[in-house]
This record gives C-alpha cells, sequence and structure tokens, in this order.
C-alpha cells in the first residue's frame, strides 16, 4: 500500500507539476501580451500627436499664429480696426512646386487626368485695416510685418489722411501673404 501511496502521490505531483509549469507559460505569455498593449498604447498616442500636427500643418497658420505675429509687429502709435485672415487653397503642377521653398505642399497623384503629378498649396492672407499717428509710424509697422519669417509679402493698398475726433490720422489698408511655415517652428520638435 505505501508503494501503490507513492506510486499515486508521484503521479500526482507529476501532473501538478506539469500544471504550474503550463501556469508559468500562461503567466508568462500574458506578461508579454501586456507589455505589447502598453507599447502598442504608446505608439497610438504618438501617433495620434503626430496626426494633430500634420492637420495644423496642412492647414497652414493658426489665426492665434497670426495674431502672435502682428503683436510682435506693433508700433506704438498704430491701431486697428478690421482683421481678414482668409486661407485657400491652390493646385500647381509638380514642377512650379519645386520652384519655390515656401508654403506647405501635398503631393496629389491625379489618375484621372494623365496621370500626372500636382501639388496642393495653403495659401494664407490677412488684411488689415487700421490707422497710425503718422507716416513714419505706419511705415515702422509696415517694416517690421516685412521682416518678420513669418509674412513673405506685405502691400499697402492705401493710406491717407483722415480726419478723427482728435485731429487726424493715417488711414491704411493693407494686404499681407502669409508664409505657410509661420509657427512651425512650435511643431517641428515634434515630428
Amino acid at each position: 500500500a505505501v508503494i501503490g501511496g507513492k506510486a499515486t502521490l508521484s503521479s500526482h505531483t507529476g501532473r501538478l507539476s506539469a500544471t504550474v509549469t503550463d501556469f508559468e507559460q500562461k503567466k508568462l505569455l500574458l506578461e508579454q501580451k501586456q507589455q505589447r498593449l502598453a507599447d502598442m498604447r504608446t505608439d497610438r498616442n504618438f501617433l495620434l500627436e503626430r496626426v494633430r500636427v500634420l492637420r495644423s500643418l496642412q492647414n497652414g497658420p493658426s489665426a492665434e499664429v497670426m495674431f502672435q505675429v502682428v503683436d510682435q509687429a506693433y508700433v506704438e502709435g498704430t491701431w486697428f480696426k478690421k482683421f481678414k485672415f482668409r486661407q485657400d487653397g491652390e493646385i500647381r503642377g509638380l514642377e512650379a512646386a519645386d520652384e519655390t521653398d515656401t508654403g506647405y505642399f501635398i503631393i496629389v497623384r491625379d489618375s484621372e487626368r494623365q496621370n500626372r503629378e500636382q501639388a496642393w498649396r495653403m495659401n494664407t492672407h490677412m488684411e488689415i485695416s487700421g490707422h497710425a499717428l503718422d507716416h513714419t509710424i505706419l511705415a515702422g509697422f509696415v517694416n517690421n510685418l516685412v521682416t518678420s519669417e513669418a509674412i513673405e509679402d506685405v502691400k499697402i493698398l492705401k493710406t491717407g489722411r483722415e480726419r478723427r475726433n482728435q485731429g487726424s490720422a493715417i488711414g491704411f489698408d493693407l494686404a499681407i501673404r502669409v508664409s505657410n511655415t509661420a509657427g512651425r517652428e512650435r511643431w517641428s520638435n515634434r515630428l
């Protein structure tokens, strides 16, 4: 009976040992899958952030960035009555896109029209109407805009002396073409 009990105990010990080994392997596999899931979540969060940043780039500079540019260009004695902020796009041949390094281009395959490559360029424009105490102050403001890396071009559409209740001022209308790289330095380290 002792020998039979020893054999039964040995048999149970062998099965329990196999079960423990099986559980340890399953535990190890579960830990590996949990780590993989954690890695995938980290990758997902990183990719979602990149998508957010790329969408920001695709849409050109934000109005917030443009107001920061205008604020940095501001000269005491200048005030504004109206801002217009507009973004539009244009499709250009890839050759034209290669000629310039300004703006944000997206390469588009046009399979329906002779399978040629085209580039989509986001254009950002701003119009400012306002007043300055004199032409020197207006010139300083325009110069600050022109020298900003965020601005491609500034056109003075109209200036003229206007009578105001407390004297006169120089009225002005400006058309500004914005570089689509404006504000990009905030994003470049995230890509």
